[in-house]
Order: structure tokens, then C-alpha cells, then sequence
């Protein structure tokens, strides 16, 4: 780790005599706790590193040289401000990242409403449904993500008059063809 306030040109210097193929952190002074984090592929971000009452967190949030020394720092300070209030952008990030996902809220469907109260011919229509035309596009996208555009865009694909999800020959999956007819499109909905 290498501990002084640098400029951009002196930075530049820096990053392009570090051996390659190694982690890095150069503490380029200016905002406290403000580093370039440099990756053993060679991908450098900023990182800021602070203290909550939980403890010491660190936070990424550009990359270097999209985003500047000049600009890190002003980005930083601005972070360090909405610390000071009482925020936490590390835990943040977490829990945006965390949350149910359509594909979880499928599973939780067919075990607590689908198989107890519907007939196994239905669970089974349900299931290639899920499977043909909506696990393809929803099943890893966050349930607070999926917008009402999106269900009436997705109806309104497999509503086109054609046919469902084929395998290829040698019985891998294809890219789904979400289209089966208004009645398929209605029932998916």
C-alpha cells in the first residue's frame, strides 16, 4: 500500500509500474479512507473505506479512468456526507442486491397455493407455462424490478400466433420463442 496525496498524472505513473497480475491498493490521499483498488485482472476501482457503529465497511463505487482521481474524490466526499447522517451505502448495496426473485416467488406459488389447492392437471399446465414462456425472461429478476410494462410487453410476445419454446436436435434448450396464441398468453398472465 502506498500512503501519499497524488495528482492524476502522478497516479497514472503509479498504476502503469505496479506488476501486473497481482492485487493492488494505492491510498491516494485527499478524502480519508479513499483507495484505488487494482484486481489481479487489472480492473481498478475506487473504493472508499469508513466506520459505522457496526464496524468498518468499504464501499466500490467507480472504475479508474472512467472516473478520475479529481472526480473519486469529490465522489467520496459526498459519501463521507451521507455517512455523517447516519447512512450505510455498503448495507445498502447488500440488500438491493439481496431480495426474492420471480423465480423464488414461482417456487413459493406452486408450494403454498398451486399444489395444495389446484388439480394436478392444472399444477402441470402451470408448470410448462413457467417453464416455455416465463422462466426464461422473470425467473432471476428481482419481484421489485418487474414492472407492469414488462407483464404487458411479455403478454403481449407469446400472444403472437406461432408456437412455444423448442429443444434443437440433440435435446439442448434454444432460446425460448415466447409466442403460443392469445388463449396461452392469457393463461401465462
Amino acid at each position: 500500500m502506498v500512503r501519499n496525496m497524488l495528482t492524476e498524472a502522478g497516479l497514472r505513473k503509479q498504476v502503469r509500474e505496479l506488476e501486473p497480475g497481482r492485487e493492488h491498493t494505492i491510498e491516494v490521499g485527499g478524502v480519508e479512507g479513499l483507495r484505488l483498488r487494482i484486481k489481479k485482472s487489472g480492473v481498478a476501482s475506487w473504493t472508499l473505506r469508513y466506520r459505522v457503529d457496526t464496524g468498518q465497511r468499504r464501499v466500490t463505487f467507480g472504475r479508474y479512468p472512467i472516473l478520475g482521481l479529481g472526480e473519486a474524490r469529490a465522489t467520496a466526499r459526498r459519501l463521507l456526507g451521507r455517512i455523517s447522517l447516519g447512512e450505510d451505502p455498503s448495507s445498502q448495496r447488500k440488500e438491493a442486491r439481496g431480495g426474492a426473485t420471480v423465480g423464488d416467488l414461482w417456487e413459493r406459488y406452486l408450494d403454498e397455493h398451486a399444489r395444495p389447492h389446484k388439480k394436478p392437471s392444472s399444477v402441470r399446465m402451470d408448470v410448462l407455462n413457467w417453464r416455455n414462456h416465463l422462466a426464461p425472461v422473470l425467473a432471476s429478476i428481482k419481484i421489485d424490478a418487474v414492472t407492469r410494462a414488462d407483464i404487458a410487453q411479455l403478454h403481449a410476445k407469446i400472444a403472437r400466433p406461432k408456437t412455444q419454446a423448442r429443444r434443437s436436435r440433440h435435446g439442448t434448450p434454444r432460446k425460448p420463442v415466447l409466442r403460443g396464441g392469445k388463449g396461452v398468453a392469457n393463461r401465462v398472465l
